[in-house]
């Protein structure tokens, strides 16, 4: 079927509108593992050490895990699935010592842990009666808190030891060899409870040798270890998690322009085409071919890959939008085409992420300078950040909402030398209006020095050099005191107002 008969096709529309965009509502195992993009995360994911799978929402941690605890369990070994949600609801508004909050989460935890456990003796049909009322007892005497005087703030709450031997006997009674606790949602743990629960787990549960966790968390929402007097209570990374996979930086457009096009054109494939019985063992390259003829061509399709800046659910929520409210109320269009994909991903950034941020003022505040100072000021969509504030609060909020995204990497500034700086870029939904105004920003993120079409010798004094062949805009933004360093080529480097802009952080 040609393009246009597709696109206007009911079937299309019905399976364009049944997309699932979070893996944790989704029902059908078999089609949350048929929709699944699989690449080396996978891989990367299988390993047998505990893990931290770090990502925005929206980035596919718990379809990644999920799948990967069904492969596990296709290879001889387990996994079991707990939603941290679930264990502790209603504490975060409670006036409850973290502490106290810690164990209530880790009691809940040793309950379903146990529950989940016996479910898995009776799966695997224990011949005897009396090994699995061996198994319940166990469980039942192992998992009972104890809790102890406290004496210095972190003292023992639980007999870590009986908990750690009773998973360990239980394991070694069934012929598990390998258990993985995959933790979904660790955010939602209440902020100052999360190192206290963390060591609990630490002692009790990650001790056992056949136990390896996967952690879910959301970047920049996550305290996972902290000083209590002289000691480093929690998990540590490096020590007790030695392997973290950040999802964020893992599908950044401007540092793999061939890959990530590819990758998310067998998301949008799958997607639809699980619902409209399309051939799922097409390659990577097939899939992206017959995306983009869904689109007027093929930088359409780039655009939308753009505009969702590495987030699978944007991309999905984008490509909906820019489908039924744009594409669909027009006669005329054939297929989809970038002023759709640019309209939707502007309503997407107006009403799902900077209104989230609206009503706080310090946050509203912040994304208005940068829009007014970079985007408009400096006609640029990327800055530098010094390393030490990175995570600062100001930039942590609009990061959680996707209003700004992080880039890899550091930096080094020529005027700064010795100190090391991160790059952030504003999310395509807000620079993008500004295209065809006196106001059109520059969007690139990275600039190729060696071609010299592009770059004038003006140019190449706002330029930070990443490498041989790349290049950074100049721009700084200081989130203590709300401003912006830089250069400006119109400006002569010894005037006073070229002066002025370097001490405006100052």
């Amino acid at each position: 079927m040609e393009p246009t008969g597709l696109l206007r096709d009911p079937r299309f529309r019905r399976a364009v509108a049944a997309i699932q965009l979070r893996a944790e509502k989704q029902t059908e195992w078999d089609k949350l593992e048929q929709v699944f993009v699989r690449s080396d995360l996978l891989d990367r994911v299988e390993s047998p050490d505990s893990q931290l799978v770090l990502g925005r929402r929206g980035t596919g941690k718990t379809h990644l895990l999920r799948v990967f605890a069904k492969d596990a369990l296709s290879h001889g070994e387990s996994a079991l699935y707990i939603d941290l949600t679930q264990l502790g609801s209603g504490y975060s508004g409670l006036d409850i010592a973290p502490r106290v909050v810690a164990q209530k989460y880790f009691i809940a935890f040793l309950n379903q842990l146990g529950s989940e456990l016996l479910e898995l003796v009776a799966s695997m049909e224990l011949a005897e009666i009396s090994r699995q009322d061996e198994v319940f007892g166990t469980l039942t005497h192992g998992f009972t808190p104890i809790p102890e005087p406290q004496r210095d703030g972190h003292s023992a709450t639980f007999d870590y030891r009986t908990i750690a031997a009773s998973i360990e006997g239980v394991l070694s009674k069934v012929g598990v060899k390998r258990l993985y606790i995959i933790l979904d949602e660790w955010a939602l743990v209440p902020f100052e409870a999360q190192p206290y629960l963390g060591e609990y787990l630490k002692r009790a549960v990650l001790s056992v040798p056949q136990i390896s966790a996967k952690i879910l968390a959301v970047n920049y929402q996550c305290q996972f270890a902290k000083r209590v007097g002289s000691d480093l209570i929690g998990l540590e990374r490096g020590a007790d998690i030695p392997n973290v996979i950040d999802m964020d930086r893992y599908l950044v457009f401007d540092e793999k322009r061939d890959y990530v096009p590819m990758f998310f054109g067998q998301v949008l494939y799958n997607h639809v085409g699980v619902a409209l019985s399309w051939e799922m063992e097409l390659s990577a390259a097939e899939k992206l071919t017959h995306v983009q003829r869904l689109f007027t061509h093929a930088k359409a399709f780039e655009e939308l890959v753009r505009a969702a800046e590495g987030n699978c659910r944007d991309f999905l929520c984008i490509f909906t939008r820019a489908f039924f409210d744009e594409f669909r109320q027009s006669t005329e269009s054939k297929s989809i085409s970038i002023p759709n994909v640019v309209k939707a991903a502007i309503s997407w950034f107006d009403q799902e992420k900077a209104a989230n941020v609206y009503a706080e003022e310090a946050a509203r505040e912040t994304l208005a300078f940068l829009m007014e100072r970079v985007l408009k000021g400096y006609k640029a969509r990327t800055f530098l950040v010094e390393s030490t504030k990175a995570e600062h609060p100001r930039l942590v909020r609009l990061l959680n909402e996707r209003v700004l995204h992080r880039l890899s990497g550091t930096y080094h500034h020529p005027d700064r030398p010795g100190i090391r700086h991160d790059l952030f870029t504003v999310d395509y939904g807000a620079f993008v209006r500004l295209r065809g105004t006196i106001n059109e920003i520059r969007e690139e993120v990275f600039w190729e020095m060696d071609d010299p079409d592009r770059l004038t010798p003006s140019d190449r004094n706002l330029m930070v050099p990443v490498d041989d062949k790349r290049s950074i805009r100049r721009i700084t933004f200081d989130p203590d005191t709300v401003s912006v360093t830089g250069y400006r080529p119109e400006i002569r480097e010894d005037s006073p107002q070229q002066r002025k802009l370097f001490v405006d952080s100052e």
